[in-house]
């Protein structure tokens, strides 16, 4: 058989292992059926290059092991690192990732036709302006849905994020220890729920004793962080905190760039995330760790369950972050 021009199916596999096409069924649906024939069936399908059709498997099973995953516009380092594992360990647990982009330009009824079409056995929503409404959507479709690093206050959808609001008490503890009173925040333009809990949970530590705070809001890149630095120099601070590592780095340039300040000996940066670059020995600064390991295998096995249960069962479990300090 020309494999360039015909996809072999399982009518072929069958004529070849001289099995009914039932068979051959069974066996890739990892159905109960003897060494023997499941060993010829799967020689037969190597032979002719066979790959089972998913979507065809899913009309008979009611299951196709597809996953949407919904991302949003941005992408920084530890998103990257984030969906980077996501799809690493769905596929290590026999889920097959499809991705979908929403922006807020978009309608969600297109985003919801093309995830329709699919039939997906589940949806995941990373962190964006539009994630929760478009995961109740989902559910109002019967598909189980839950967040990813992001959780719905009032409850009505699953979710596995980190604890953002110890994140940010994490990083004031440290400032009051140090006995910092002058202090700049970094916060994020958007008024993104992960972003709030870290400041409510920074200023809940650091509200204890009388401080200075000058807030300053960005969004999330290299170059908003530097221009903040720049702005930041003249200004009578011991330490700040930034919304992410990406806006931290762009800052230390911008202060380092500038020869009239020592950094190591006139501000304490702390940023949030530990991207690789925060080790860097050229940057080397101390940062909050989310686990994304943890929050990867807690979100699949969540999900894993929301699909066997059948049931709109609400899940929400909070990853603890921790302080690294350099």
């Amino acid at each position: 058989m020309d494999k360039q021009t015909k996809h072999a199916t399982s009518k072929d596999v069958a004529k070849l292992a001289n099995v009914s096409q039932s068979t051959v069924s069974r066996v890739f649906n990892q159905k109960d059926v003897n060494n023997t024939t499941r060993e010829k069936v799967l020689n037969a399908a190597n032979q002719l290059g066979y790959i089972p059709n998913i979507l065809a498997r899913g009309l008979v099973t009611n299951k196709t092991n597809m996953i949407a995953v919904i991302t949003a516009e941005g992408f920084g380092p530890f998103y990257l690192k984030m969906t980077h594992t996501l799809v690493k360990l769905l596929q290590e647990n026999g889920l097959q990732p499809i991705f979908f982009s929403l922006s807020e330009n978009e309608e969600m009824s297109n985003v919801m036709d093309r995830i329709m079409q699919y039939q997906v056995d589940a949806v995941i929503l990373t962190p964006s302006m539009l994630s929760l409404e478009m995961g109740l959507k989902c559910l109002e479709s019967n598909i189980p849905s839950m967040l990813l690093n992001d959780y719905d206050k009032e409850q009505r959808i699953s979710s596995v994020s980190i604890d953002h609001f110890k994140g940010g008490e994490l990083v004031g503890e440290l400032f009051l220890k140090q006995g910092y009173r002058n202090i700049a925040y970094v916060g994020y333009a958007k008024p993104a729920l992960d972003i709030l809990e870290r400041k409510k949970g920074f200023l809940n530590k650091i509200s204890k004793v009388h401080v200075n705070i000058i807030n300053k809001e960005c969004e999330n890149t290299y170059e908003e962080g530097y221009e903040i630095g720049l702005s930041l120099i003249r200004q009578d601070i011991e330490a700040i905190f930034c919304v992410n590592d990406l806006v931290t780095v762009g800052i230390i340039d911008a202060i380092r760039n500038n020869d009239n300040i020592s950094l190591s000996k006139n501000i304490d940066i702390v940023g949030y995330d530990s991207i690789v670059q925060s080790s860097w020995k050229v940057y080397n600064f101390t940062t909050v760790n989310q686990p994304i390991d943890e929050l990867i295998l807690k979100t699949i096995s969540v999900l894993i369950n929301l699909i066997e249960s059948n049931t709109q069962e609400v899940i929400n479990l909070k990853i603890q972050p921790t302080l690294v300090l350099r």
